[in-house]
């Protein structure tokens, strides 16, 4: 397993603006955690299946977590591990094969995995996972576009295309396209739409649940002054008519002669 940074873009720019944004202060190192309800013997023998499934370059631990944390978590200087968010492993597969295999693994030992392609949801945990002790499965290496059609407008990528893979295919390629493009263009196109999507789903149905309380409350306030109404003027004609209570027919029931209310016809 590596304990050495993994190289995230090829170009060296990007790679220079993450490797300063995610770079380690000295005063706070990163603390070995492990999986929640798993034992550290079995943690390291499956380190060791992970290891022999994706190579031992693709496996990082100790300060090569760097990249998986968040640059920006208020809790780092959290020396007892409580708040801060680290995860106990990273591992880079390349193809569904070896992602299939490591969650075969996963699975087997019930370690928790997050699952991520570029890591750079900056502001909202990053790569961090939300569960200490999770092994982080980074996409970044899965990178192959599959196809770009320009009849229908759609493209096919794997998880770790960004932003401006995307684009530089598009224009290499002449495709009759124009990809919507971030400025920096180092995100992933697919961890852009998922969150896009999670995003509009989670207003949608708050909407919804607001729309349909809403109009529960608007039901209910009209049914209420319905029967108000309703009761009122129930009450004001029994108010006005010769019709006796029940407590005055009691008092003085109709005779055997008369045989009906007083009153009534």
């Amino acid at each position: 397993m590596s304990t050495t940074l993994p190289q995230t873009y090829p170009d060296a720019e990007y790679e220079s603006a993450h490797t300063s944004t995610y770079e380690r202060p000295p005063r706070f190192p990163i603390k070995a955690v492990f999986p929640p309800g798993v034992r550290e013997s079995d943690f390291h023998v499956a380190i060791s299946e992970f290891i022999a499934a994706l190579g031992e370059a693709n496996v990082f631990i100790g300060e090569a977590l760097s990249d998986y944390i968040d640059p920006y978590d208020v809790h780092e200087h959290d020396t007892h591990e409580e708040k801060r968010k680290i995860p106990s492993a990273a591992v880079c597969p390349d193809s569904t094969e070896q992602l299939r295999e490591v969650l075969r693994i996963a699975n087997k030992f019930a370690i928790p995995v997050w699952t991520f392609s570029r890591g750079k949801n900056l502001g909202y945990g990053g790569p961090a996972p939300r569960v200490n002790g999770s092994v982080a499965l980074d996409l970044h290496r899965m990178n192959r576009i599959v196809e770009v059609n320009d009849e229908f407008h759609y493209a096919v990528v794997e998880p770790g295309v960004t932003f401006i893979d995307l684009y530089n295919y598009c224009v290499e390629n002449g495709k009759k396209v124009w990809p919507s493009t971030a400025s920096l263009g180092w995100g992933s196109v697919m961890g852009n739409v998922s969150f896009s999507l999670s995003l509009s789903l989670s207003l949608s149905l708050s909407l919804s649940l607001s729309l349909s309380l809403s109009l529960s409350l608007y039901s209910l306030f009209f049914s209420f002054l319905f029967f108000t109404c309703f009761f009122s003027s129930l009450r004001e004609k029994l108010a006005n008519s010769n019709r006796p209570s029940i407590a005055a027919w009691v008092s003085a029931p109709p005779t055997a002669t008369t045989k009906t209310w007083p009153g009534s016809k």
